[in-house]
């Protein structure tokens, strides 16, 4: 077990949790972090949602892909690694949404802020923009503080609150860049690890879809929509009979080849460096699919809402199969197609 001060918490855990004040093993740890067993679902929950659930003084959360984890009255977390998780990527959770719900359940406040002792109270630092300075001297009580860069926690004492700092000392930009740099190095290399077990076939069809968001992001950007669109096909209404001639189901063949081309396309564009909306990926689909002798049609759509500027959407099928672009909104009305 490695020993730690939270948020004023003496903390036993069985892996390391880096930046945090150090402890000791003198007294009985108020929180203990440890790894096992974690069920699916809470029997009897009374609040879910997509990755939580809540059940009495129990809390089930899913980070996917990294870990389960069951926080129990404030006191107990039981961590459970997914398959594609290493040791390095549970703590960054455990440190932030795990450990804020855990205080939570403890009914302190937690907040991302700046704490300086000022005169025998706290002044906290929030906010992103502009900062706004806190004062925890609240309706007349006094506060006792430790200087903090980080999160801090506000436990209400019988006359007074206290602020505890969430990690060690003032942290520096260069730290909490490279603890970023770090997080998103991990990202990286799982994406890397993904991309490995697949088979070679579905590699190439990513590799594509990437050349071809790419070209068609570029091509938005520098080329006048006007010419664009001589390349992309005949610009005909949604009501012209090779709209729906498309729109039928195909050959097996082809609704294979439409779906390869959907998945590679929207899978790729999650994790392009640059934003890869509607059109591009309508675009690169298409001209995926063309390639592949499949016809497609792209159908361009406005909606506009109270008070809000005309938005547009572009979403693309073929062979009977939903590419890109799918759901469609119903407040989008169809203007025209590509076929």
């Amino acid at each position: 077990m490695q020993f730690y001060r939270v948020c004023g918490l003496s903390v036993a855990s069985d892996i390391a949790l880096p930046g945090l004040i150090a402890g000791s093993a003198e007294s009985a740890p108020q929180v203990t972090i440890r790894r096992g067993p974690v069920p699916e679902n809470l029997p009897g929950a009374s609040a879910s949602g997509p990755t939580w659930q809540v059940a009495g003084q129990q809390f089930l959360m899913r980070i996917p892909d990294i870990a389960r984890f069951l926080l129990d009255e404030g006191r107990d977390i039981v961590f459970a690694p997914e398959s594609d998780a290493t040791e390095a990527d549970i703590p960054i959770f455990i440190l932030g949404t795990v450990f804020g719900i855990l205080l939570h359940q403890r009914e302190q406040i937690v907040l991302h802020a700046s704490a300086v002792r000022v005169n025998g109270r706290a002044v906290l630092f929030c906010g992103s923009a502009t900062a706004r300075v806190i004062s925890s001297s609240v309706a007349g009580r006094r506060a006792k503080s430790s200087a903090s860069r980080n999160t801090v926690s506000v436990s209400r004492l019988i006359d007074e609150f206290e602020v505890a700092p969430g990690s060690a000392a003032p942290r520096s930009r260069p730290f909490s860049t490279s603890w970023l740099n770090m997080a998103r190095l991990r990202s990286i290399r799982r994406l890397l690890h993904r991309f490995g077990q697949i088979d070679n076939h579905s590699r190439l069809l990513l590799a594509e879809a990437v050349a071809y968001l790419a070209a068609a992001r570029l091509a938005l950007v520098f080329v006048p929509f006007p010419l664009l669109a001589r390349r992309l096909g005949s610009f005909v209404p949604a009501t012209d009979a090779r709209v729906s001639q498309v729109r039928t189901q195909a050959a097996v063949d082809q609704v294979r080849l439409a779906e390869a081309v959907s998945w590679a396309v929207t899978r790729a564009a999650r994790y392009l460096p640059f934003k890869a909306v509607c059109l591009p990926q309508a675009m690169a689909a298409r001209l995926m699919l063309k390639r592949r002798g499949v016809r497609s049609v792209m159908h361009f759509g406005a909606a506009k809402g109270a008070g809000k500027p005309l938005d547009a959407h572009a979403w693309l099928d073929a062979a009977g199969v939903e590419v890109t672009g799918y759901p469609v909104n119903e407040n989008f009305a169809e203007i025209a197609c590509f076929v």
